[in-house]
């Protein structure tokens, strides 16, 4: 189960995860990012992670997507750090 909950200021989305971010409850996450990212493109984005406690494949994709759109990320913890750190390689390859 995964709980998503969307903070707004007047310059920033703050997207706050709670629980495993994995299965068909990502589809329904990445919908919703889609659809904020292309109603307003230069809005700042944080994906508060620091609840997150579980990430499939599908889930890593989605979190891949989400940095690729210039997302920041609030996390602890070696395994989510090194999970950033390995998106961000990622993202600079795709460039």
């Amino acid at each position: 189960m995964l709980r998503i909950a969307i903070r707004s200021t007047e310059d920033q989305d703050t997207w706050i995860l709670e629980g495993r971010l994995a299965g068909q409850v990502v589809d329904e996450l990445m919908t919703s990012w889609k659809r904020a990212v292309s109603e307003e493109p230069r809005r700042k984005r944080l994906v508060d992670l620091l609840g997150v406690t579980f990430v499939d494949e599908h889930g890593e994709r989605a979190l891949l997507h989400m940095k690729i759109d210039d997302a920041d990320f609030a996390v602890r913890g070696v395994y989510m750090k090194s999970l950033l750190a390995s998106l961000s390689r990622q993202c600079t390859r795709e460039a």
